[in-house]
């Protein structure tokens, strides 16, 4: 990247920040879909409240990524450590981030997202109406039955036993109880319990299901920042230790993480990344070949949450032909012994749950992707509308820095597939790997925008994916010789980030 290179992107990302700052232009399609505003009309004690702790935490997150970078030669530990810390550094950012929103906005969100049933209503069921977890799953198929075409009737009731294994922990363990309360912001205990009974919704929370509400919003916020984990190996599949670093620090800056923390779906790239690089290490075949199972495993649990793993399993096909295509199929025969495996274990893990429970998951699958159809019959949605929107919106969701260098290591992936195609010694080279996973990573989210199956919310329903667009700029990192570039474009993420936090809302409350 050469100066006149950074300062067009500098200016993108600028123009991005303009785009949601500007009221009269709406974020998503009028009468269909629009993210709204958070108030900008502050004076400078506000500014002050609202932009220092975000500002110093992103010195903290700069100052390790800039500092603590692993070198090529450093041992597992010396890796290991700079690793842990940047995991603690993102987690300590996404916290401070947070302050950039208005002081209500923030205090309340932890908890009432989690909470309140027309957000999502998985924690307020689970407290308040599932008496008996065999009963509830015994009646969950009749219940997708009913066609509700929102957040309960297009789910699995993974999200149920969730809230419901956090309300039977902190029933079992006063321990833990403690925990929690010592750990509790009470601003947020405060501003929830107003709203609580104001709503009225059901009866007052005890202290013990107040505290699992708060066990489940920081599970959520602590799955954001364990993302950073398979992320690296992952992306260690491809890169050396320094491009793999590099792509690891932007990861906490994606915007979306920060503005739907901690609904469910900011957990989901961490079990979509999980399940896909143990897949991807299985392709490479020998005894690796067992990790198909652990990431069939895994893949189900997703799924039991939420069928937007589904992609997952996508993109493991595309990666699989890409790959096949540029070996001449030297490939194939072993990255369809894992993908039998990984479905093979799938099935299994399916047999076992309707075994011990009454409820058939493959049918709860299949009501849960017709009520989502469904949507769209009583949800007026424009096809070609949401077609330019989408990408507009995942742009931003991500932040115009990260994005813009992961359309160049998208087209610089497609590049190198045609000339690994040409050449006769194609091996399982990193190279070779990179430019599959990332064209075919790029392929799969054009078709999610061209399909259709999501005309609305790309930047919170599309979460799962945030960490393939990561790695495509690490495809385009790599080929950078010196770091200045780098990290300003780490801190052109963290500004767009904090303004980004400061002015969207991802809820209504």
């Amino acid at each position: 990247m050469n100066p006149r290179q950074f300062i067009t992107l500098s200016i993108a990302a600028v123009a991005s920040i303009v785009l949601l700052a500007v009221g009269p232009v709406p974020l998503g399609v009028p009468g269909e879909w629009v993210w709204q505003r958070l108030s900008w009309e502050i004076g400078l004690f506000d500014a002050l409240d609202r932009l220092l702790i975000p500002l110093l935490g992103g010195v903290l997150l700069f100052v390790v990524a800039a500092f603590w970078q692993p070198r090529s030669c450093a041992s597992p530990f010396r890796v290991l450590g700079s690793f842990t810390l940047l995991v603690v550094a993102g987690f300590v950012w996404l916290q401070c981030v947070q302050q950039a929103a208005p002081t209500g906005h923030r205090v309340l969100k932890p908890y009432w997202v989690l909470y309140d049933p027309s957000s999502a209503g998985y924690f307020f069921e689970a407290t308040h109406k599932i008496k008996n977890t065999g009963e509830f799953l015994g009646g969950y198929e009749a219940r997708m039955r009913q066609g509700e075409v929102l957040h309960i009737g297009t789910h699995p009731p993974g999200l149920f036993l969730l809230s419901k294994a956090c309300l039977n922990a902190c029933d079992s363990w006063p321990s833990l109880v403690k925990l929690l309360n010592g750990l509790e912001n009470t601003d947020t205990q405060h501003a929830f319990r107003l709203v609580e009974a104001e709503a009225d919704y059901a009866p007052r929370l005890t202290e013990n299901q107040l505290a699992a509400l708060h066990l489940l919003s920081m599970l959520s916020r602590i799955a954001v920042v364990l993302t950073i984990v398979p992320l690296a190996v992952l992306s260690r599949q491809f890169f050396d230790v320094a491009t793999t670093w590099k792509s690891c620090c932007l990861w906490p800056t994606l915007p979306c993480l920060a503005v739907f923390m901690p609904k469910s779906d900011v957990m989901f790239p961490l079990t979509c990344t999980s399940a896909l690089v143990l897949a991807i290490i299985a392709m490479s075949g020998g005894k690796r070949l067992l990790l198909a199972v652990p990431a069939g495993a895994i893949l189900w649990i997703g799924l039991m949450m939420s069928l937007a793993h589904l992609p997952v399993a996508v993109l493991l096909a595309a990666y699989a032909v890409i790959r096949a295509v540029i070996s001449k199929r030297k490939t194939l025969t072993r990255d369809a012994i894992a993908g039998c495996i990984c479905v093979a274990t799938i099935f299994v893990c399916c047999v076992v749950w309707n075994a011990i429970t009454d409820c058939n998951i493959f049918n709860v699958w299949l009501l849960n992707l017709t009520n989502h159809a469904g949507f769209y019959d009583q949800f007026h949605r424009t096809w070609y509308k949401w077609i330019l929107v989408n990408p507009v919106e995942q742009m931003l969701s991500v932040g115009v820095p990260v994005f813009v260098v992961a359309s160049v290591g998208v087209w610089k992936a497609a590049r190198g597939c045609v000339s690994l195609t040409g050449n006769p010694e194609n091996n399982d080279s990193s190279e070779d790997m990179c430019c599959g996973f990332c064209l075919s990573a790029g392929v799969v989210i054009i078709a999610l925008w061209l399909s259709g199956k999501n005309q609305g919310e790309a930047a919170r329903l599309w979460c799962f994916l945030t960490p393939w667009i990561v790695v495509m700029a690490g495809q385009w990192l790599r080929s950078q010789k010196v770091d200045t570039y780098w990290q300003r474009i780490l801190l052109l993420q963290m500004v767009v980030s904090i303004l980004t936090v400061s002015r969207v809302t991802g809820f209504s409350f």
